[in-house]
């Protein structure tokens, strides 16, 4: 989701540039393909920038407004949530990992809940914890999160997590882990598999009710036994970058957005479960060729490493280990670790697994339209899907009116990914500097 990191271009099948866009809200890797100006014409641009904050933070990963223009951010790499005042300035840190706010932000990485009026819940798994924050930024109280919505309230790449005004959660449950039929013939296990689709559910903070809105794509994931140089075994999930899948967002009166990347479409969903389709949202055509898939892959397996702070040629020799001596075996239980390689690391960001890629070949003929993770609602009840393009360098939106299903196409400044909406307009984006992240206020019509 919104923090974000610039990496190496590789050259697309037409000559122009296709540069690879890290993003970092839970730590998601999105490569996005470069077309000219004169291929896609956006019909805006994101509008004028009002203000950027003084203090620079780790990452910007959701931003909530609040009252007077107040916004709390999300900084997922520090490990902290802030408060900031209307001119972005801070105010105070609301959770960390220090003894200054009890520690409320612990080792694992947390997630923030936007709601329709001034409060927020902060997530924190490690504790099965929400704190309550306020419209000044404070912790009100501490509620328990239900065990069985761990992995559904974190958001990342499953999407953002929304409370409405009824007190349910929408938000997107992980996938089965199904029992393996496949015989790993070195270990003799039946190795794991990790259903295609998952259920976007509503959950009923009041009584603990969950009711299913509806099933999404979320592509194959295929797992395999993995020792690491200790010759501990893991399951490790093959990474496919640029996967087929389908997307969501949750508007402030409950509609629930689905957006189907098979043909790119949504599908509206009320509250009460009523359904209406907008119509297809036509896209170019940006056809992968065999080397562009192998210099796409391999651009992302370097850029995936040095996030995971790896050496190069960490992942080589593979180590020789007995399976019949067998230490251990972790089966992890991350709801994401198959959406989000990158959380496979330790503490001290030594990667737990070597990094599996699927081939080349089995990379798609077609780009896809987004990447998991890519839509957001405003305030207006737009909503704004990222699409795997860039316009001279700048991210590009789809943004969906509600009514007409008719989308207008908008480019950010370069460099920048959206992190949240506000009222009258405002977006909050970030921008990456030398030593660190700066937050920035636009307004759009």
């Amino acid at each position: 989701m919104m923090t974000f990191i610039l990496a190496p271009t590789i050259r697309s099948v037409s000559g122009g540039r296709i540069p690879l866009l890290l993003l970092v809200a839970g730590l998601l890797v999105l490569p996005t393909f470069g077309l000219t100006a004169q291929a896609v014409r956006p019909t805006r641009t994101l509008g004028t920038m009002e203000r950027q904050a003084d203090s620079l933070l780790a990452s910007v990963s959701v931003v909530q407004e609040l009252s007077g223009g107040r916004v709390l951010v999300h900084d997922v790499r520090g490990r902290r949530v802030v408060f900031l005042d209307s001119s972005l300035k801070s105010v105070r840190v609301v959770a960390d990992n220090t003894i200054a706010t009890g520690r409320a932000y612990a080792s694992v990485t947390g997630g923030i809940i936007p709601t329709e009026g001034d409060s927020s819940l902060f997530v924190d798994p490690s504790t099965l914890s929400m704190f309550v924050i306020g419209a000044d930024g404070a912790v009100g109280r501490v509620m328990a999160l239900p065990p069985s919505a761990r992995g559904c309230f974190l958001g990342g790449t499953s999407g953002r997590p929304t409370l409405d005004a009824s007190t349910h959660v929408v938000c997107r449950m992980p996938p089965e882990r199904l029992r393996g039929k496949v015989m790993d013939p070195g270990l003799h296990l039946a190795v794991p598999e990790i259903a295609d689709s998952s259920a976007l559910v509503r959950f009923d903070l009041s009584n603990r009710r969950v009711d299913t809105i509806t099933f999404l794509q979320t592509g194959k994931r295929p797992l395999q036994y993995v020792p690491d140089k200790e010759c501990d075994w893991f399951v490790a999930p093959i990474i496919n970058p640029l996967p087929l899948v389908d997307d969501w967002a949750a508007m402030h009166d409950g509609t629930v957005a689905v957006i189907r990347g098979a043909d790119y479409h949504i599908d509206w969903i009320s509250p009460a479960g009523e359904r209406r389709q907008s119509p297809r949202i036509g896209l170019p055509s940006t056809r992968l060729s065999d080397s562009a898939k192998s210099a796409y892959l391999d651009s992302t397996k370097a850029v995936l490493a040095r996030l995971q702070k790896r050496k190069p040629g960490a992942d080589a020799p593979a180590p020789v280990c007995d399976p019949s001596a067998m230490r251990s075996l972790s089966m992890s239980t991350q709801s994401d670790v198959t959406d989000d390689p990158t959380r496979m690391v330790s503490g001290s960001g030594r990667a737990i697994v070597p990094l599996l890629f699927v081939p080349a070949e089995q990379l798609p003929d077609y780009v896809p339209p987004f990447a998991p993770g890519s839509a957001l609602a405003d305030r207006k009840g737009r909503l704004w899907i990222r699409r795997l393009e860039t316009v001279n360098g700048g991210s590009v939106y789809d943004v969906v009116d509600r009514e007409s299903g008719k989308a207008i196409r908008t480019v950010v400044p370069k460099g920048r990914v959206i992190a949240g909406f506000g009222q009258d307009g405002r977006v909050y984006t970030g921008v990456t500097e030398a030593d660190g992240v700066r937050l920035e206020r636009y307004r759009v019509p």
